[in-house]
């Protein structure tokens, strides 16, 4: 029985690499709606509070704004708030995704309610992975880049299977395995497909003068 549970958690968990693009493109007023209360409105909330009421806003040229107290603790508390909302996001992408991937229809107040349950581990999870793939960039980069393949489905295992959190990393080291390079390529081709996609936007923004 162990066996075949394995499996099926291995399959599964497989299915959320190379399905990734069909689940979004079947949910994405969900995924957007996440990404927009967990991300975007904290984002947007917490910019227009520095830039309006805590006077940081530095004439050209004056970088002493970086030694008062008000910048500091504005810029605390923006981490303190992307770790939280940060950590929600991914558990509540994570489910939705488990969830269609299942055929079951995920739901925006499920999902969110799965996120903030799981708040806490998900932070203890960013933080060890975070420090764990920073160490190995500084030792000549490479390092980091085999560890940030060998974590990256960290949470999926976490959240579907509901070990314990040292236990996720031993299960994504796991369920990587044989697949890294191809994720290397999969998560390249990401990041170069944003790019080519930002550059209408930022050219559309106006240019300071």
């Amino acid at each position: 029985m162990a066996e075949s549970e394995f499996g099926e958690a291995r399959f599964e968990i497989g299915a959320v690499i190379s399905r990734a693009f069909e689940t979004i493109g079947a949910n994405i007023v969900l995924f957007c709606g996440l990404a927009l209360v967990l991300a975007g409105l904290p984002q947007f909330v917490l910019g227009y509070w520095q830039a309006s009421n805590i006077g940081l806003r530095p004439s050209l040229g004056d970088s002493s704004f970086v030694f008062s107290s008000g910048y500091w603790a504005a810029a605390i508390i923006t981490w303190l708030v992307g770790i939280v909302t940060g950590a929600i996001l991914q558990a509540s992408l994570t489910r939705a995704t488990v969830m269609h991937l299942s055929g079951e229809t995920p739901q925006f107040g499920q999902c969110l309610t799965v996120g903030i349950s799981l708040i806490l581990p998900m932070i203890a999870i960013g933080l060890l992975a975070g420090l764990g793939i920073g160490i190995g960039f500084i030792f000549l980069i490479v390092p980091g880049i085999i560890l940030w393949l060998v974590w990256s489905v960290v949470t999926p295992a976490y959240v579907q299977e509901k070990v314990g959190i040292f236990e996720a990393f031993g299960r994504s080291a796991e369920l990587t395995s044989g697949s890294r390079w191809r994720i290397f390529l999969t998560m390249l081709i990401v990041v170069v497909l944003i790019w080519v996609l930002s550059i209408p936007v930022r050219a559309s923004l106006p240019t300071p003068r």
